[in-house]
């Protein structure tokens, strides 16, 4: 497996036939043949033009290297066009928004790029020829969106395709390949802002439904030489799908990323019935109450720090603490267990926690 498919916002990722050794060693559980193995994705959608009904929504800061810029006379061009573009007195939202209507208006959409003076794609792209596929703007998107300090990161991935209504699933071809801009908020996480004028006809929620017999799957890619084609149309990482080494290395950063995920995007769902998701969004409450004991205990509080980190603190300060471990266990099943949620037991922590918060306040008075 080269590469995992979800929708946009994947903060989770199940991959049942991974394990991790005594000696700290992921390996592939054997007797599982490639071509079966499964695994479960989770995302939580956002879509930008519905979040701007958020009159409190801001960008988040996930970490120094989403600010990070290449050196070069291109990206001293770009700082001088942003210049032109936005301005100080602008939040950070309109300078993203008059970024990307900025491309939307002095760019062209196009698979075929000319470049006749064999300039760099991005100088190309932005002040001469000004046209391109999705590669050129969601990588000048970027460079301009870190430019203006907001955080960004570029994604490669699929949009479109065509779904199956027998067999129950999405056909994604190469054609379907995309590339988007993806920016961080509180509360939602990183959320696709697609610069690409096209890009709403190719979006998954505007995908037309189509029913598929047999023959159309016999017909895509029936020959080696086809089947060699289209893998040379898709993304580097995508092409050597044989590659033991190659499998290996991808489920590494998988797993690293998706922990990462995990510990900074406060949203996430819980699946309780198959037909039935519950949803954090952003935090439960009784949550909440344990943060803000912790950071009047003298706990330090960050964004990569998890509720168990926190307790081991709490438990170092002050001893073992039944009702926080129960309450920590309780939250980590429902995230990762699919676990059930009880309402009354979440009250009766929030409660009891409020009232711990309460006594806090009062001795540092």
């Amino acid at each position: 497996m080269s590469a995992v498919f979800a929708l946009p916002g994947l903060h989770t990722v199940q991959l049942p036939e991974v394990y991790m050794s005594a000696l700290g060693v992921l390996g592939v559980r054997p007797g599982v043949a490639e071509g079966n193995r499964k695994y479960t994705v989770y995302s939580s959608a956002y879509d930008y033009g519905d979040l701007q009904i958020d009159k409190s929504l801001m960008f988040g800061y996930p970490g120094d290297e989403y600010l990070a810029l290449p050196s070069g006379a291109i990206i001293d061009k770009i700082k001088v066009l942003n210049e032109k573009i936005i301005n100080s007195k602008m939040s950070l939202l309109q300078r993203m928004d008059a970024l990307k209507g900025f491309l939307a208006k002095n760019c062209k959409y196009s698979l075929k790029v000319e470049n006749k003076s064999g300039k760099e794609p991005l100088d190309n792209f932005l002040f001469h020829e000004r046209k391109g596929h999705c590669l050129l703007y969601a990588s000048a998107f970027t460079i301009m969106l870190r430019q203006a300090g907001i955080p960004a990161r570029m994604v490669n991935g699929f949009a479109g395709g065509s779904y199956d209504k027998r067999n129950d699933l999405f056909v994604m071809k190469s054609s379907n390949a995309h590339a988007w801009t993806e920016v961080f908020f509180n509360r939602y996480g990183w959320v696709a802002v697609d610069s690409t004028p096209e890009a709403d006809n190719i979006q998954p929620n505007t995908t037309q439904l189509e029913e598929f017999d047999e023959s159309d799957f016999t017909s895509l890619n029936t020959s080696a030489e086809a089947r060699a084609k289209a893998k040379s149309n898709l993304p580097f990482f995508l092409q050597d799908t044989d590659s033991v080494v190659l499998a290996v290395c991808v489920l590494l950063v998988i797993l690293s990323y998706s922990w990462q995920y995990l510990r900074r995007i406060p949203a996430f769902a819980v699946r309780k019935k198959p037909d039935a998701v519950q949803r954090f969004s952003p935090k439960p409450d009784f949550i909440l109450e344990f943060e803000k004991l912790c950071l009047l205990e003298g706990v330090k509080l960050s964004k990569a720090k998890t509720p168990k980190e926190m307790l081991s603190e709490i438990i170092a300060m002050q001893g073992a603490d039944e009702q926080l471990q129960s309450m920590v266990d309780y939250y980590y099943n429902l995230r990762f267990a699919e676990g059930e949620r009880a309402q009354d037991k979440e009250s009766n922590w929030e409660s009891c926690l409020a009232a711990r918060v309460k006594q806090a306040k009062s001795r540092g008075k």
